[in-house]
């Protein structure tokens, strides 16, 4: 809308270059820090600035100085903000000026073409005797034709106006005006003053030999051999001597349109007075221009002006990097320990440039932690590198110690904490380390029990089976005749007429004399408990011999688990609370889905539900929590700041609400950023906050910010609540801001409005806020942000509470799929029963009884 004259052409003014003297005004009369910029018919910038009218700028005070720019010319809101961004950038800072005597080098060298400048440009001011470096424009520049010397630039961040009382300018620029036509006439007259009362004078003519002339002469006598002052006058020039006619001729004009310096007797050659490069070095006189002499501008002697440079001739200042040739400063050219570690780029040190074996141990180069896991190739570490008892159970993967592992004979009882039987696959255990209860008969394996695993004694005739003990049983000569009870042996014992009872004596049958087989199970020979333990031989009966055993006859020693028949312990044989967690009787994975009868969900302390095995429809709305939809961590539940910039800011218990708030206490400009969250742009969102400030300064916010599925920034269409109207698509889009305190809490409800809402009338009112937003149709991701802005070094506090995002229809029971059953609050004030029709709201102020 705005155009300006003059440009930045890279022109400056330097206190020892081309400024003579300055003078420096400095004002805030015009200071400005609020602006409030208006339109063609009232137009605002509110659509485009976070439904604000107004922008503030704080650069140069925090202090409120409010101002109004009216300008109809402009139709857009979002041009009428840029510009106005760009005039308070100007107005809120003091007015500065400067009035400076500047000389004109561009006029006369051409080198210093760079330092010409007209009205209205851009220059660059260093005064080092004011110490004032800044960027001004030339507002009023005077320039004098005659003596160009007295030239003068007025410099300043802000233009002059000649409007209102302008008489001040008015009266400057005839005072230019006059002293110039002044300085014209006062030359004029003198000239004419001169020529008018000049002395008498011999006006002599000279002729040639054809008697023709050829140089006039005026002389102070008539005489040219006594004439002292002479004018000669010929085709070669016009000349003045004043010691007589054979000259020198000091002063000169010759018709090659030299003139010779000492034409100026008085006063000195004004710089733009000789011609550019008229000044040849042999008219300089040898020596004259020295360092110190002044005629050497600064930064006048260019590369291309020096033909070489001794070394030693550099005494100060430093040369600086991009002067020096790539690669021209090899190891030769650096000092001993001249390169410090300050002087290396960053990544400039490969590992080529270091000496091999140059860092050891000891060295202190490599600091502690600095070698990591990707440092270290594969296969690099060594037994020996491994220092001892470095290496703790945390450092072993699972599974990575296997029998190849393990040295022979290095697990000892005390590193075992449960076996298993089928884990013992050869050898055998001594029974003294065997404790077993409960051990039935049925459990040993047949020809398991031999005579050694029988105590002397242990069997009794009653446990022997009628029959059992057959004459091979019985040791030769083991049956004495006191072990024969009286009159056992009867006559169908004894061969036919062999012996007859006369005929034996007491005690003489021995057992040599019982034909094999003679006495057995089954010939009732042998009493019950005959036969005690002393009379059965070690070794002697065999698990073949034994056809039942009570278990109650096993008093001493442990049964092998290797003797119990797989399968044959069922769970009546094991005491009651045997088998606990840590016993280590369960293994691992040893428990299926299908053993496990019922589970209290209480025993459920890790791990995670798969949502495969939660049954579909069984998760009924009284299960839900209000907040399941939450796509935000709400702080003031959970107290902690996950997926928040959890750098700013601490939870704290608020003593009003008395639950956590986010509180940010910053000096700076602060913005907190939630974690992007996923969005189905065609849905409706909820946004609620709530937001308090104390500070009667700087501006709180509360916004977002929007991406598409590639992570580029994309634009939402802010809608105005107060207007019930959509405004242009804006990428810095909030929902609120307000400046100074917010006067306790403000619990804003927000709503980010699904891509196709375009009917106002679909738009929710929301609570607090000034704007909502509609999605454009490839928003992928949204995340919340809200700021504390303007604090210009001074503590500022706000405190945030509560922060959601739901989708509108989030958890949403329809009244179709609620068919029976009872409605009730939290509290229980309040019910519906679906079942007889009755209700009670508010405690029973409203009710009703089904009649």
């Amino acid at each position: 809308f705005y155009a300006q004259r003059g440009q930045d052409r890279g022109a400056y003014v330097y206190s020892e270059l081309n400024l003579r003297d300055s003078e420096y005004q400095s004002d805030t009369y015009d200071l400005t820090t609020r602006l409030y910029p208006y339109g063609k018919d009232g137009l605002s910038i509110a659509s485009v600035n976070g439904e604000l009218e107004y922008i503030d700028n704080t650069q140069y005070t925090t202090k409120v100085i409010e101002r109004y720019w009216l300008d109809d010319r402009y139709t857009n809101a979002q041009a009428l903000c840029d510009d106005a961004l760009v005039l308070l950038d100007r107005l809120s800072k003091p007015r500065v000026s400067f009035r400076v005597d500047v000389i004109n080098l561009a006029g006369s060298r051409p080198e210093y073409s760079i330092l010409d400048f007209q009205l209205g440009d851009t220059v660059r001011i260093f005064d080092k005797v004011n110490q004032i470096m800044d960027t001004q424009r030339i507002v009023r520049l005077v320039e004098y034709p005659l003596t160009p010397e007295k030239n003068k630039a007025d410099f300043s961040n802000s233009p002059i106006k000649y409007s209102g009382n302008n008489a001040k300018q008015i009266a400057d620029l005839g005072q230019i005006l006059s002293s110039t036509t002044s300085e014209l006439n006062q030359a004029i007259d003198q000239v004419t003053a001169l020529i008018i009362n000049g002395e008498a004078g011999n006006v002599v003519t000279r002729y040639d030999d054809n008697n023709k002339p050829y140089e006039i002469l005026i002389m102070d006598t008539a005489d040219i051999n006594t004439a002292t002052k002479v004018w000669r006058w010929n085709l070669s020039g016009l000349s003045f001597s004043s010691t007589g006619y054979a000259g020198p001729y000091t002063t000169a004009i010759t018709m090659d349109g030299q003139i010779v310096a000492n034409f100026i007797t008085t006063g000195t050659l004004s710089a733009e007075r000789i011609g550019a490069h008229s000044l040849t070095a042999d008219k300089l006189v040898a020596g004259t221009i020295t360092a110190a002499s002044g005629v050497i501008a600064d930064l006048a002697v260019t590369n291309a002006k020096i033909a070489s440079v001794d070394a030693a001739k550099i005494n100060s200042g430093y040369i600086s990097s991009d002067r020096i040739d790539a690669g021209s400063i090899t190891a030769t050219k650096l000092a001993a320990g001249s390169v410090t570690t300050d002087k290396l780029a960053a990544g400039a040190v490969t590992a080529e440039k270091i000496l091999a074996g140059a860092i050891v141990a000891g060295s202190a180069i490599i600091t502690d932690g600095a070698i990591t896991s990707a440092k270290i190739g594969d296969a690099q570490v060594t037994t020996a590198k491994i220092a001892t008892g470095a290496i703790t159970n945390a450092l072993i993967e699972t599974g990575a110690i296997g029998t190849a592992q393990i040295a022979d004979g290095s697990i000892t009882d005390a590193k075992i904490i449960g076996l298993t039987a089928n884990k013992i696959t050869a050898g055998t255990i001594d029974a003294a380390n065997i404790s077993v209860i409960n051990l039935s008969a049925d459990n040993l394996t047949v020809g398991t029990i031999n005579g050694q695993r029988i105590g002397d004694g242990a069997i009794s005739t009653d446990k022997l089976a009628a029959g059992a003990v057959t004459t091979g049983k019985v040791a030769l000569s083991a049956i004495t005749a006191d072990l024969i009870a009286a009159g056992s042996i009867t006559a169908d014992k004894i061969v036919a007429a062999a012996i007859t009872g006369d005929k034996i004596a007491a005690a003489t049958i021995t057992a040599n004399k019982l034909v094999a087989s003679t006495i057995t199970a089954a010939s009732g020979i042998i009493a019950d408990a005959a036969i005690t333990t002393a009379k059965i031989a070690d070794a002697q009966i065999t698990s073949a011999k034994i056809i039942s055993l009570d278990a109650g006859k096993i008093t001493t020693g442990s049964l092998d688990a290797a003797r119990i028949s797989a399968g044959s312990l069922t769970a009546d044989k094991l005491t009651a609370n045997t088998i606990t967690a840590a016993s280590g009787v369960i293994a691992d994975a040893a428990i299926t889905s299908a053993k496990i009868a019922s589970l209290d969900a209480s025993k459920i302390t890790a791990g995670i539900l798969d949502a495969a095995r939660i049954d579909a429809g069984s998760i009924t709305v009284d299960k839900l929590h209000a907040l399941a939809k939450n796509l935000v961590n709400n702080y003031s539940r959970t107290s902690d700041l996950t997926g928040w910039t959890a750098t700013d800011g601490s939870i704290v218990t608020d003593a009003t609400l008395s639950a956590p708030v986010h509180r940010v206490t910053t000096t700076t400009n602060r913005q907190i950023l939630s974690d992007y969250f996923e969005v189905d742009p065609s849905k409706t969102y909820k946004v609620t906050l709530s937001i308090k400030c104390d500070n009667a300064d700087g501006t709180r916010y509360f916004g977002l910010h929007a991406i598409d599925k590639d992570g580029t920034s994309i634009s939402v269409i802010p809608f105005t609540v107060s207007s019930r109207t959509f405004g242009g698509a804006s990428s810095n889009f909030y929902f609120w801001s307000k400046g100074g305190t917010t006067g306790g809490w403000l619990n804003m409800e927000a709503y980010i409005l699904g891509c196709y809402v375009t009917d106002q009338s679909d738009v929710p009112e929301g609570k607090v806020v000034t704007s909502h937003c509609r999605m454009p149709a490839n928003c992928h991701r949204v995340r919340l942000r809200y700021l504390n802005y303007g604090t210009a070094g001074t503590s500022r506090v706000s405190d945030h509470f509560s922060p959601t995002v739901t989708a509108v229809d989030s958890g949403a029971i329809r009244a179709e799929n609620v068919i029976a059953g009872l409605l009730q609050s939290v509290t229980g004030n309040s019910w519906i029963s679906l079942d007889n029709g009755q209700f009670s709201f508010g405690n029973g102020a409203l009710a009703w009884n089904g009649s």
